[in-house]
């Protein structure tokens, strides 16, 4: 599945392992829309893969929040 996938903003640092995508994430990267604030941000990494009709995904995801608002997770578009 992961082979049709196609990065949005690639991290500098990724790589794919017996199906587990790890990412160490680039400063000052950020998914926003509409803020408060007026301004909207698309500088986040996204790893797109398409699909058809219904489907299931399940995502685990581990990571080390150091700063305040990081976060990860799954997007649709």
């Amino acid at each position: 599945m992961f082979e049709q996938c196609v990065w949005l903003n690639e991290p500098s640092d990724w790589h794919l392992e017996a199906g587990v995508l790890n990412v160490t994430t680039d400063q000052k990267t950020d998914f926003w829309r509409e803020t408060h604030y007026g301004f909207t941000r698309d500088t986040g990494h996204f790893f797109n893969c398409s699909t058809a009709g219904d489907f299931t995904a399940e995502v685990r995801v581990q990571a080390r929040y150091e700063e305040l608002y990081d976060q990860a997770g799954i997007m649709g578009v």
